[in-house]
């Protein structure tokens, strides 16, 4: 996915802000917590979770730099998504 989102000089690929990954990772962060406490069968954890992590290129292939760098902020966070979901 190549979003090329331009906010004022900055280019992103993926996110138009930090704010917008942030706001990401809380809905995986929900996501995981629905399962764990029953809420979420885990099918539909997996499919809705499997959807982001694929959707957003969590690990940054398809970042710029910038966007690299703000994931790298927040890598351990997103790496618990992406461990999850790869794992069946």
């Amino acid at each position: 996915m190549s979003v090329n989102n331009t906010v004022g000089q900055r280019k992103m690929t993926i996110f138009n802000s930090e704010a917008e990954l942030l706001e990401l990772l809380a809905r995986m962060d929900a996501i995981i917590a629905a399962c764990a406490d029953g809420s979420l069968e885990f099918r539909a954890f997996h499919q809705e979770l499997g959807h982001l992590h694929g959707h957003y290129a969590l690990d940054g292939h398809e970042s710029d730099e910038e966007e690299r760098m703000i994931l790298d902020r927040h890598r351990e966070r997103a790496s618990l998504g992406s461990s999850v979901c790869l794992k069946k």
